[in-house]
């Protein structure tokens, strides 16, 4: 399901889309364009987030999931991930052993791509480069608590262009 609100709108407007996220966009430079720092960004309100919800999207719903996690931030490229079958926001619970972990992710855009990675608590453990779709799919073992996200950035012209899961 996807919803869609703009920063001056109170509501967000549900279209049904099976299986697809709740997105809100939001204003993330000054009404100039500009950014704090005086620097030419994006057009106003260029950046949104995305809210995976499987339910008919409300504005409740759309807080319960940026609360949980399940959503990820983008000015172009759009994201999936999962780690052992978990999108974002989802928890593994580990041994104190450790365990291996499936992970899986992929990009997608109308511009040329640069690279998608893996991090796992701020550390890169994997990158695909190239242009078009780019998608990761590999084992993991993990020792230790922590978090799992992943990033993409297009290729670079008058502006950086990039998404990332919470």
């Amino acid at each position: 399901r996807l919803a869609y609100a703009t920063p001056a709108c109170k509501s967000c407007f549900a279209t049904p889309l099976p299986r697809q996220p709740l997105a809100i966009k939001k204003q993330t430079t000054d009404q100039t364009g500009l950014s704090s720092t005086g620097a030419s960004t994006r057009e106003l309100a260029s950046e949104i987030t995305y809210v995976w919800s499987e339910t008919v999207p409300t504005p409740r719903s759309y807080m319960e999931a940026i609360a949980a996690g399940r959503s990820f931030a983008t000015s172009g490229p759009m994201l999936f991930l999962t780690v052992d079958g978990n999108g974002p926001g989802g928890v593994l619970r580990l041994p104190g052993s450790g365990r291996r972990v499936r992970i899986r992710a992929q990009v997608s855009s109308d511009k040329p791509m640069d690279r998608l990675e893996i991090v796992f608590k701020g550390r890169t453990l994997r990158t695909a480069s190239g242009s078009g779709r780019l998608a990761l799919d590999f084992s993991y073992d993990t020792q230790e608590t922590g978090w799992f996200a992943v990033r993409a950035f297009e290729k670079p012209d008058h502006t950086v262009r990039f998404a990332h899961t919470s």
